[in-house]
């Protein structure tokens, strides 16, 4: 039903449906096809319920469109999937075909060579660079001292039962007031910033799944691509392309900004913290499913604190 309503939205006629090609634990996306023109319509679900979510809906395509006009007064190319029509009582919008492989499918791939795996890096942190500079601000300090309290309740809460916890909690705590005093640029944030969010092809690179959660130090964005690259390393297929995630990594920092290196301190505490929130949230039980699926997480993080620590 929401597929039709998007459809009909669209002009209806010629339409068809090609089916389902994506399916997560909070939407659906399907491919529809007129003639020579192909569109995507997402269907935007409760992660939990599964019901329909409107609201994320609205906020999704309410990102689409801002990226979408201030590329357009950049006069960049499309830097995501351009919106077509928004269908919020039925939780779902249309938008433009984005082809391609994601950045994680050729990395990881046996056939990738090493130059490949640094290039990919370098269109992942050129896409990055020019997605920021849609919506630059002034340069600030980061914002590390707000979350202090949650890492001090969350060490208070595990206490003597998980040392690596407790370790990583002074560390951060320790090191948060050097960290946040380094300068760096501030834009929107993508929010859901990794490797499998960047579509490949011959044409160039499309972002997917943009939230625009947040303005803040870009921080927020480089973090969290940097973890997953390292997360990544854990995986079955990863553990073997080692050495193609590091390369990936260095070409990623290099090509956003020449000043990266200036910038290790920062991206090293908030990618500790962001390690620290999955180890802890997997901890509160201490069961030993859930601590074997963050096992690669705690992995990064004791290294992580180390290098804080040193």
């Amino acid at each position: 039903m929401a597929v039709a309503e998007c459809l009909h939205a669209l002009g209806g006629e010629g339409w068809t449906f090609e089916g389902i090609v994506a399916q997560r634990d909070n939407s659906r996306i399907h491919r529809v096809r007129r003639g020579s023109r192909t569109a995507a319509v997402k269907e935007c679900l409760d992660r939990t319920s599964r019901a329909p979510d409107s609201e994320a809906a609205s906020r999704e395509y309410d990102a689409l469109t801002a990226v979408a006009d201030k590329s357009a007064a950049r006069g960049d190319r499309s830097l995501a999937p351009r919106p077509l029509t928004l269908c919020r009582e039925r939780a779902a919008y249309a938008m433009t075909w984005a082809s391609g492989r994601t950045a994680t499918e050729i990395v990881l791939a046996h056939s990738t060579p090493m130059d490949r795996a640094e290039e990919l890096g370098e269109i992942a942190g050129g896409w990055l660079r020019r997605f920021h500079a849609c919506m630059e601000l002034s340069v600030r300090t980061n914002d590390f001292a707000t979350r202090l309290d949650f890492i001090s309740e969350l060490a208070r809460t595990i206490r003597d039962r998980d040392h690596s916890l407790t370790r990583a909690a002074r560390v951060l705590i320790e090191r948060a007031s050097d960290a946040a005093n380094v300068l760096m640029p501030a834009s929107w944030i993508h929010g859901d910033m990794k490797s499998d969010n960047l579509l490949v092809d011959a044409d160039g690179v499309t972002g997917l799944d943009v939230q625009l959660a947040d303005e803040n130090t870009v921080a927020y964005d480089l973090a969290p691509f940097l973890n997953h690259l390292r997360l990544l390393r854990w995986s079955p297929r990863g553990l073997l392309r080692r050495p193609h995630l590091e390369a990936m990594s260095d070409g990623f920092l290099r090509a956003y900004s020449p000043n990266s290196g200036e910038w290790q301190l920062p991206l090293m505490w908030l990618r500790s913290y962001l390690l620290f929130q999955m180890v802890a949230n997997s901890a509160a039980g201490m069961s030993l499913r859930a601590l074997a699926a963050k096992w690669p997480a705690r992995k990064e993080l004791a290294s992580a604190i180390d290098w804080l620590d040193a």
